[in-house]
């Protein structure tokens, strides 16, 4: 919607809903739909607001703020989903036979004996973005740009797997509300022929969970720290610039982060409050990129140009 010539704002809405109720590769599951195809739901919503202005002849802003909303489910249809097993070290039976746990079963026309589906559980999270840039011409050689990016997220999950006996099963279970950002400036310059940019960026974010100290004994109700903010300076440079008639040098360089993905810090997967078959680790450090670009561009006969980079 325009404001007036100089003012822009745009609304944006996004919607993903997806059902699952389909066979997988295994042919038992073409004679039963109920307990051998699980039922998934994977849900988004994204919701945006941009604005855009002129503040003078030379100067421009950009704004931006995103909601995300994700939501997945597995739900096998058990016609009791509290009660998935029978412990025959207990003493329980069906039809008088001491069994080990309702988890295989006859159901195909050939009397196959089949699983029933052992995972369950749902995800979900909220992501909210806020990004902004301010771009100015301050003379005939010099723009500059500055801007930032903050996001911050709520991350659910509580998934079980193996229901078939309470000595197995093995939980995924967090609540997590983890935050980063950026902030960047640089110049971009031209004289005579030249054309350089130099810039600097700080990134920085904290998981904002609790870690075990002693990382050779995590155990439930063992003793935690809390996560840091972790900061880094990245410089960025960019140099064109002729050194002949027909030839163009350019050179770059720039300093990158990543930090480690979600599912590497909150994913641990319990068995008991000692025992876990996957643990994640929030003290993971974030990869680290150091990029190089040098080479000539050379301009040959016919409209053909070589460039030659490493």
């Amino acid at each position: 919607a325009y404001i007036d010539n100089n003012n822009k704002f745009t609304i944006s809405f996004s919607y993903n809903d997806r059902f699952i109720n389909d066979v997988d590769n295994n042919p038992s599951s073409w004679f039963d739909r109920i307990f051998q195809v699980p039922k998934q739901t994977k849900l988004s919503k994204l919701y945006g607001i941009d604005y855009n202005g002129v503040l003078s002849k030379s100067t421009f802003i950009n704004l931006g703020f995103k909601v995300l909303n994700t939501y997945e489910d597995v739900n096998p249809e058990f016609l009791d989903p509290d009660k998935f097993r029978n412990n025959a070290a207990n003493g329980e039976r069906i039809g008088g036979v001491s069994v080990s746990y309702v988890g295989r079963f006859r159901n195909t026309p050939f009397g196959s004996v089949n699983d029933l589906t052992l995972n369950r559980g749902i995800e979900r999270s909220n992501t909210y973005s806020l990004v902004g840039n301010i771009t100015t011409q301050i003379d005939k050689g010099n723009m500059i740009k500055a801007g930032f990016q903050l996001s911050s997220y709520y991350l659910n999950a509580y998934k079980e797997s193996n229901v078939k006996s309470f000595t197995e099963k093995s939980v995924l279970s967090f609540t997590a509300y983890p935050y980063e950002g950026g902030l960047f400036v640089q110049d971009k310059m031209e004289f005579e022929g030249m054309v350089a940019n130099f810039g600097l960026r700080y990134d920085f974010y904290n998981f904002n969970t609790d870690y075990f100290i002693d990382q050779f004994q995590p155990r439930l109700g063992g003793e935690t720290a809390k996560t840091e903010t972790f900061g880094h300076f990245a410089p960025r440079l960019g140099i064109s610039f002729p050194i002949s008639e027909n030839s163009v040098f350019h050179l770059n360089y720039g300093s990158f982060i990543q930090r480690p993905s979600f599912n590497r810090i909150y994913y641990t997967t319990w068995v008991s409050k000692t025992e876990f078959s996957k643990i994640g680790n929030p003290t993971l450090k974030p990869e680290r990129t150091n990029a190089y670009d040098v080479g000539i561009v050379q301009s040959l006969p016919f409209g053909f140009t070589l460039d030659v980079s490493a």
